[in-house]
């Protein structure tokens, strides 16, 4: 009989316990997230959900919302169906409010507000009730990357030459949304900054208004990104359009479609200037946020962020993206909440200077 040590028996009995507390640990983790899945998939099962627009018909963020409504509950567990439902004002605000405080926090209900609702958020907005770092950071279908920002005013405006080259006379006149939109914004801190001879006509419901006044010749021009315009004018991308492009925003390069715009930091003449360009530009980087209200369970919110990717895998919805002329580059929640917290973490005095150029003290 071999001879075994009373330590080596000892170790061996130890060894054999801690093996079988690993294994049911394991089990236990592995039912409990069978069981999560499972709670999730009878939650949704025969479900449906709400996805609140916070601008009206048309436009980028509710023609991404359409396509969710299509195609995100596959890959949800327990397959619940969609509904789009248009809340415009305030350029989301309103929506923004809606979803922090009186939206169903069960994961029913979803929303897509402009990107720039964090930073108006931190800059102090008195209208912005809400702290978007706790808001449920779903995805987004761009970074931004692809995309652009850009002036764009008809060509046969006569005083265009003018706009950027710091003339004070004969300014052209560009639409713009709600005080709060990125279309408004943008452009009241270019005129500030850059000294962009424009005159701003705000209070436009939407994209869709804005390029309809410039069909009528109301307004010469426009801030409006690429996504957004061939949701509503797709022609005025192509070479030769009646639109050109005065200068270019949320790019640290040209853009390939506008190579002879110049973008806002190459027209920025000292720090100070540069330093507010990328604090406005930090936002862009959310693209067109899918988010839901704070405090939703974390096995639905985990299912929605999963499935938000999935869908940005599905070979139809690309080519329905495609299609669309959209630009692509998916960006999952946590990344989008990320972004949140750079933003709530830029230096105070840049937010300081931004707050008085968009009158928010």
């Amino acid at each position: 009989m071999k001879w075994v040590s009373p330590s080596t028996a000892a170790f061996q009995a130890v060894s054999s316990v801690w093996f079988w507390i690993a294994a049911l640990s394991l089990l236990v983790a592995s039912a409990g997230s069978v069981a999560a899945a499972a709670s999730v998939s009878e939650f949704y099962q025969g479900k449906q959900i709400r996805i609140i627009v916070g601008f009206g018909p048309g436009g980028g963020y509710d023609a991404f919302a359409r396509l969710y409504a299509r195609f995100l509950g596959k890959y949800i567990p327990g397959q619940p169906t969609f509904i789009v439902e248009n809340k415009p004002g305030a350029a989301s605000l309103i929506t923004a409010n809606y979803l922090y405080s009186a939206a169903p926090k069960d994961g029913t209900v979803l929303g897509t507000i402009n990107r720039n609702m964090p930073l108006l958020q931190e800059l102090g907005d008195k209208n912005a009730r809400f702290d978007a770092k706790n808001f449920t950071w779903i995805g987004s279908p761009s970074d931004y990357r692809n995309d652009g920002f850009f002036l764009l005013v008809r060509r046969d405006v006569a005083a265009v030459k003018s706009a950027i080259s710091g003339n004070t006379e004969n300014p052209i006149t560009i639409a713009a949304s709600a005080r709060g939109s990125t279309s408004s914004d943008i452009a009241h801190l270019l005129q500030t900054t850059l000294k962009l001879n424009v005159r701003i006509i705000d209070g436009y419901r939407d994209d869709s208004a804005i390029v309809l006044a410039i069909d009528n010749h109301e307004v010469d021009g426009a801030m409006i990104g690429i996504t957004a315009t061939n949701a509503v004018r797709p022609h005025w991308m192509r070479k030769g359009s009646e639109m050109q492009a005065l200068l270019q925003f949320a790019r640290d390069t040209r853009h390939d479609l506008f190579p002879d715009a110049p973008i806002a930091r190459e027209l920025a003449k000292d720090q100070r200037t540069r330093d507010l360009i990328e604090l406005a530009e930090l936002p862009f980087t959310l693209g067109f946020p899918l988010i839901a209200p704070p405090g939703v369970p974390d096995d639905r919110v985990a299912a929605l962020q999963s499935a938000y990717m999935k869908m940005s895998a599905d070979a139809e919805y690309l080519d329905q993206v495609n299609k669309l002329g959209f630009m692509f580059s998916p960006v999952d929640g946590k990344a989008l909440l990320e972004t949140v917290k750079r933003i709530q973490a830029e230096p105070a005095s840049v937010k300081e200077e931004m707050k008085s150029i968009w009158g928010l003290r």
